[in-house]
C-alpha cells in the first residue's frame, strides 16, 4: 500500500543505505528490508558539500544521515549497514569505511564478475600507505543487480515476496534515475547497459 517517506513498514527487519559519491555531493538512498527481499525506500536525497575529498564532510554525513533513528513498534531502528560506492574518491571511502568498520562498507561495481558479489581485502590506500586494520572491498556485478531491479520495476511487483516499494513522495527525477539505463544486445551478442536519460 501507499506510504510516506520516513514511514517504516510493519514487516521491516532492518535498514540499509547506499551512497554514490560525486565531487561536491553524496547521493543516498535508505531502504527498509523485510522477508524474501521485499524492500521499501524510506528516504533518499542529496547531501551537498564543498568537496567530498574532505573527511570532515563524511563525519557530518554520518551524524546527520546515517545516525538517524526511526520509531518502530515500541522501539527504534537505525541504519544497520551502509555501502558506499568507491568508484570515485576511493581513498576517502576506504578511510571512512575503516573508521566505521562493521557499519560502513566500500563497494565497487564491476562487469562480468564470476558471482553477484565477491570480496577482497584492501590494506593500502592510493598513495601506498597502510590502512590500519585494512578493509574489505565488496565488488558487485552491476549487470546482475540492474537486471534484478529492472525486473521488479517492469513486473510492477508492488506486493508479495521480493516486492520493491517507493513512497508517494518519489520524485520524477528519482524514478528516471532508477530506469536511466537499458540492457541492449549488440550485434556481437554481448549485452551492455546503455544510458538513455
Amino acid at each position: 500500500g501507499a506510504y510516506m517517506i520516513g514511514q517504516l513498514p510493519d514487516d521491516c527487519q532492518t535498514i540499509t543505505c547506499g551512497v554514490d559519491v560525486q565531487k561536491d555531493c553524496l547521493y543516498y538512498v535508505i531502504r527498509a528490508w523485510g522477508f524474501s527481499g521485499e524492500s521499501w525506500t524510506i528516504d533518499f536525497g542529496i547531501f551537498y558539500c564543498e568537496d567530498t575529498e574532505n573527511i570532515d564532510i563524511w563525519e557530518d554525513f554520518y551524524k546527520k544521515i546515517l545516525s538517524k533513528r526511526w520509531d518502530f513498534q515500541n522501539g527504534q531502528f537505525t541504519i544497520r549497514l551502509c555501502c558506499v560506492d568507491s568508484g570515485y574518491r576511493a581513498h576517502v571511502v576506504y578511510l571512512f569505511a575503516s573508521k566505521n568498520a562493521g557499519r560502513i562498507i566500500a563497494g565497487k561495481g564491476r562487469v562480468d564478475t564470476s558471482s553477484p558479489v565477491r570480496s577482497s581485502k584492501i590494506e593500502v590506500n592510493y598513495k601506498g600507505r597502510a590502512i590500519k586494520g585494512g578493509i574489505t572491498l565488496f565488488s558487485y556485478d552491476d549487470s546482475y543487480f540492474k537486471s534484478l531491479l529492472h525486473s521488479k520495476v517492469k513486473r510492477g511487483n508492488y506486493s508479495g515476496s521480493q516486492a520493491w516499494h517507493v513512497p508517494v513522495e518519489t520524485t520524477d527525477e528519482f524514478a528516471r534515475q532508477i530506469v536511466a539505463e537499458q540492457l541492449v544486445t549488440k550485434s556481437t551478442g554481448k549485452q551492455v547497459w546503455i544510458q538513455h536519460y
